[in-house]
Order: structure tokens, then sequence, then C-alpha cells
């Protein structure tokens, strides 16, 4: 589980942060022993260069930076991305869509721990890679099910996504 939230500051920025800490789960003495002290935790900011109520669409940047812990591997995330979107309202039902799409780039530096993982190169390993994305949010009153698709120049990369949320 993940619990993630975010606040407007002003009209046009927006701050994020957000954990996950699988410790939490229920059925916690089954879990693999590596996932058992994973910890992620970070934050965004994210603004609004143009806003639907004045244009067309909506144009947003965002940077991010999260933290991963494991038992082996430690990793810092940082991320920079851009999106257009796009609201509509269906007729005759209160459902507003949104469409949207956009593109970013990821750089992780991460080490592992030799004790754990004596066979790993020593030393910080660094990756970096764009990413694209695209989905859609149906939002009907305070609940906003969003679906994705990301996707990077390595094909084998491509995840999609399903999220519920409460717009409070």
């Amino acid at each position: 589980p993940r619990l993630h939230l975010a606040k407007g500051l002003t009209r046009y920025a927006d701050i994020e942060l957000s954990v996950l800490a699988p410790r939490v789960l229920v059925n916690w003495a089954s879990a693999p022993e590596a996932l058992k002290n994973l910890v992620a935790i970070g934050g965004a900011l994210k603004y609004t260069l143009l806003r639907e109520d004045d244009y067309y669409v909506s144009l947003a940047g965002r940077v991010s930076y999260s933290r991963l812990v494991t038992s082996f591997f430690k990793a810092d995330i940082f991320g920079a991305n851009g999106s257009l979107s796009r609201s509509f309202k269906l007729p005759f039902v209160p459902v507003v869509m949104t469409p949207y799409a956009g593109a970013g780039y990821l750089s992780t530096v991460g080490a592992f721990d030799m004790q754990f993982v004596p066979y790993f190169g020593g030393g910080k390993q660094k990756a970096q890679n764009y990413r694209f994305f695209a989905g859609m949010s149906a939002k009907f009153r305070i609940f906003d099910m969003t679906g994705q698709y990301d996707f990077s120049d390595t094909p084998s990369l491509g995840t999609y996504s399903l999220k519920l949320s409460l717009d409070i």
C-alpha cells in the first residue's frame, strides 16, 4: 500500500508527498524477507504553466525525488516530466474525463550492500532513462479512477497502472 497526498499551494503550484511501507500489510508473516524492510518515501512539486480555464489545454511540469531503501539496496531517484491534458464532461452523467500524455526523464543512483549481494560490482550504480506516458482519468464526485501506460525506449520497461483515489 502507498499513501500519496497532494495539496495545492497556489492556483498554479501543487506539492506531493508519498510513502510506501509494505510492513503494514495484513499477511506480513508470508512476505519475502527483502520486502519486509522496503521503504520508499518521496515528494514532488508540480507547476501548471497553462491552465485549462484560460487555454484549450493544460500544460504542467513536475520535478520529483524519491528514496528507496531495502535491506540490500538504497537508491535516490530524480525525475522531471511535462504533460498535456484536456478535461471534458460527459453529457447527462456527472463524470469528468481527462485524457493526458507526457514525457519525462528519470535518473537513479543506487548502491548495493555488498554483504547481501557479493556478486554485484561495488560502488554506486547509475541509470537514466526517458519515459513516455499516456492515460485517462475519470472523476465522479470525489472518486477518481485513473489508468495509465508508461513506456520508454527500452521496450521491456512498459507498465500499466490503475488507481482509485479520493479527491477531497
